[in-house]
């Protein structure tokens, strides 16, 4: 039979909103599933799959299940518990029914079924992966926030926790596993550093392959807009790209004029008194005078496909000034369907770069180092312009993944046989004072114990 995987998450592409988690995940199911794994996906979020979708998974042997709400308050509101209650009742149903579950780190719902392992009844023949897309207090400290609420800080430590009692713990880049370990984080003895299964619509990719020859076959200016590619927040780096689009109208004024600015991901709150980044870049670009002129636009409210395809047009210099990072889909999207882009030099970005293309694309993030990137690349001609290449092929990536998990699924097997063959003596302890009810209880339950030792 195939590999049993299951992946619990609270985003899946298809369902709004979804970031790069969401992505990420749906490329690793379809990946797995082509294996002929079967794969599931638990749903812990409050979003609704398209019909149409639902149906596209099932034919691409991943099915899709939306996990129901408790019927007994679990912390209520509390984002890591409830979805963690609901994961581990959905393997209390499905008990021994996967080789392999997923978790993400971020919100930590792997806690309550790695509890129960730990105690030792669940999950004793499945291996529980945790993988470090990036901590709550990790994207927190980036976009110097600190915590607001008693909340924020018990979801720190649940992520921490799950990190800590997980089989196995997959980080897509040296980076963030370093960085956590900075922060305290202690990480189990299984630590894996694997890349994120990369984007697989090969179609489109080549698609605009074509486009982009045919477009810029005759230019001799090519760029003609200027694209921020990331959510907008502040580790995102939008406001790094303002003050380096005001050093470079100072010194070359004329050039952007003929330039357009466009802020192209999902917007979110500054803070708490200002609920939208999308006013506050606008503010900014209003109340500069080098700016105030340039030709503004946001687009947030593309899907992927969407993305993909405004990114591949050659005019547009695609630009990711991030001021931290893991492995961001934007790169790997930016490099899998050729688009001419620029990004700054940290986290995991340099992990995904060939390192005979990391000098023409990747920059400091500074305005004057992204300043002068860009009137690099804005007077660069199509004869100038050359592909930016994955650091590993996507087919080795892909097939690494394959390994991992047949690996972790054959050492699962070995320790449960060894596990079996040892047959431990079990001696069970209770301190008890004035409640023969419960007693009488407990002892009934006892009798009723399967394990013969």
């Amino acid at each position: 039979r195939g590999l049993r995987v299951c992946i619990f998450t609270a985003e899946f592409a298809g369902i709004f909103p979804s970031g790069g988690i969401g992505y990420v995940l749906s490329e690793l199911a379809h990946l797995l599933a082509s294996e002929k794994a079967q794969v599931t996906i638990a749903y812990l979020g409050s979003g609704k799959l398209h019909e149409t979708l639902t149906k596209d998974l099932e034919n691409k042997g991943v099915s899709f299940v939306k996990l129901p709400e408790p019927d007994i308050p679990i912390a209520p509101g509390h984002v890591s518990l409830v979805g963690s209650y609901k994961a581990l009742l959905h393997l209390m149903n499905e008990e021994n029914q996967f080789d392999i579950v997923h978790f993400n780190d971020y919100l930590g719902h792997a806690i309550y079924p790695l509890y129960a392992k730990r105690q030792g009844w669940l999950l004793d023949k499945t291996k529980v992966v945790v993988t470090l897309h990036g901590t709550t207090m990790w994207s927190r400290l980036a976009n110097k926030q600190l915590p607001q609420t008693i909340d924020d800080i018990s979801v720190s430590w649940i992520e921490r926790e799950a990190i800590s009692a997980a089989d196995v713990v997959w980080a897509p880049s040296k980076f963030i596993a370093t960085s956590l370990l900075s922060e305290g984080v202690e990480l189990p003895e299984n630590v894996v550093v694997l890349k994120n299964a990369p984007p697989t619509l090969e179609h489109i990719s080549n698609k605009h392959r074509e486009l982009y020859g045919r477009r810029i076959e005759n230019s001799a200016s090519v760029i003609n807009e200027i694209v921020f590619f990331g959510r907008l927040e502040m580790r995102k780096g939008p406001l790094l790209l303002i003050e380096a689009l005001e050093q470079l109208s100072k010194k070359h004024r004329s050039m952007m004029k003929h330039i357009k600015v466009s802020f192209l991901g999902r917007d979110t709150p500054v803070d708490e008194w200002n609920p939208s980044y999308k006013e506050k870049i606008r503010q900014d670009f209003l109340s500069s005078t080098n700016l105030m002129n340039v030709n503004l636009s946001f687009l947030d409210n593309f899907d992927r496909d969407q993305a993909i395809s405004y990114i591949s047009d050659p005019h547009r210099l695609i630009v990711i000034p991030s001021l931290t990072e893991n492995l961001p889909g934007t790169v790997y999207e930016s490099i899998e369907f050729g688009a001419n882009f620029i990004a700054a030099d940290v986290g995991g970005i340099k992990e995904m770069i060939h390192p005979d293309d990391a000098d023409r694309c990747l920059f400091k993030p500074l305005p004057l180092s992204l300043a002068s990137k860009l009137h690099e690349k804005i007077v660069e001609t199509h004869k100038d312009i050359k592909p930016v290449r994955h650091s590993e092929t996507p087919t080795s990536i892909r097939s690494d993944i394959i390994a991992f998990h047949k690996q972790i699924h054959q050492q699962s097997s070995q320790n449960l046989f060894r596990r079996r063959k040892s047959n431990p003596k079990i001696t069970v302890c209770m301190t008890h004072y004035n409640r023969p009810k419960g007693l009488l209880t407990t002892l009934k339950e006892w009798k009723k114990q399967t394990y013969s030792n």
